[in-house]
């Protein structure tokens, strides 16, 4: 993506330095201003968003700085509120049921087979069975919802499958494994021309785990009035008999909200990636080509002699940084540090220039190895990562962006 906004990065050095309960109440005191500071939240999330039991910090802060929720913060239950309707019809459109749509005519023609209607000498209607040749039909428009469904549902299926969050396990991880699934689906027929590419469930991953804390937290709350003997009986707990209607209500409605929200943050994320997912522009300076050049070239001053090194062994960028930079960092890391990394990604009003220092980062930090290692040992270390110290990766590729902004040595 090509870097855009301010030429300074928000300066979080001050932020960092703040002790724990003191960030706290700068952030609060930020998220509750009638007009936000969007350069003081940068500042304050560039230095991570503090993780607080029952406040919802992170979700507030990363709406804010996806363009998703505007500054004025009167406006902001407005906007949930039309967004939230907005995706609701785009579902209802979309997502396409035929039984529904052909109601008792298309189950009776369905029983009685595709030519029953005919022999009796009455009409029987296209949508009224799936062997129908008429591609305008419900049950047309429902297989082509299928293809793209099966496509999605093999990625979706390897979305972060260690983490309880999204596992095939539980009732609540198949939930959220369809909730990306159906936000997927809706931005495809949204989009086209770019429809869907593979990665793009890893990106709206950490968005919809992190907007979904509130609906966590209200059927943690049902969970929580188990006994704990109970609740060890298996992966459900025993749980079931706890869906009281307010509850059970409350959660089914968090729940569809922070799917609306995730696809409206999920959808401003993708504005400003998606030249890395149109094929058609891999090869300009706007696709991932142009970012990977960008990339090379901050190595080349931040270590010459590991880039001569890297040359020499032949070990094209393309083998590490594509992945890298398309996928932001989700494949390198844990969900934990992702979460922490997307904070300063998401605060830097150059997105993604940081991105493009914090991969540097990660290569000068391997330097002594790389220079050691050959063609071989260099592609096995950088495309699994070894160094999962994320605290000193971002010190050192915030160091190494701000001797670049001043035009000295890294």
């Amino acid at each position: 993506p090509t870097p855009a906004g301010p030429s300074t990065a928000p300066n979080s050095t001050r932020a960092q330095a703040l002790a724990p309960g003191d960030r706290l109440r700068a952030f609060e005191a930020a998220l509750s201003a009638e007009a936000v500071d969007m350069h003081a939240l940068r500042g304050l999330a560039f230095g991570g968003v503090p993780e607080v039991p029952g406040q919802r910090l992170r979700a507030l802060t990363w709406q804010l700085l996806l363009g998703y929720l505007p500054p004025e913060r009167a406006a902001w239950d407005a906007v949930r509120a039309e967004q939230r309707r907005l995706y609701a019809s785009w579902k209802a459109e979309f997502i396409v049921d035929p039984y529904a749509r052909g109601g008792a005519a298309a189950s009776a023609a369905i029983a009685a087979g595709p030519t029953a209607g005919a022999a009796a000498g009455e009409a029987v209607a296209p949508d009224a069975h799936p062997l129908t040749s008429d591609a305008s039909s419900a049950w047309g428009a429902f297989f082509r919802n299928e293809e793209l469904c099966q496509e999605l549902a093999k990625d979706v299926a390897r979305t972060l499958p260690d983490y309880g969050f999204y596992s095939s396990e539980s009732a609540r991880g198949r939930a959220h494994r369809a909730a990306i699934l159906r936000v997927l689906f809706v931005y495809a027929r949204l989009n086209p021309g770019i429809r869907y590419v593979q990665g793009m469930n890893e990106l709206l991953a950490p968005v919809y785990y992190t907007l979904c804390q509130e609906a966590e937290a209200a059927w943690l709350r049902r969970a929580g009035a188990e006994d704990a003997g109970q609740a060890a009986e298996g992966p459900e707990g025993g749980w079931a008999h706890l869906d009281t209607p307010a509850d059970a209500d409350a959660e089914a409605a968090a729940t569809a909200a922070a799917e609306a929200d995730a696809f409206f943050c999920f959808t401003n994320l993708m504005a400003e990636t998606r030249d890395c997912f149109c094929e058609s522009l891999d090869h300009t300076s706007l696709g991932v080509t142009g970012t990977i050049a960008r990339l090379e070239a901050l190595l080349e001053a931040a270590a010459p002699d590991l880039a001569a090194h890297l040359r020499r062994e032949k070990v094209a960028a393309q083998f590490y940084a594509f992945r890298w930079t398309t996928l932001l960092l989700t494949q390198e890391f844990d969900l934990p540090d992702v979460l922490r990394l997307w904070d300063s990604l998401l605060a830097d009003p150059r997105r993604f220039d940081f991105l493009l220092h914090f991969c540097v980062a990660m290569l000068v930090r391997l330097r002594p190895r790389l220079l050691s290692y050959s063609f071989a040992d260099i592609v096995k270390a950088l495309q699994a990562y070894p160094d999962a110290d994320l605290g000193a990766l971002l010190a050192l590729a915030e160091g190494l962006q701000g001797a670049h902004d001043r035009g000295g040595d890294p």
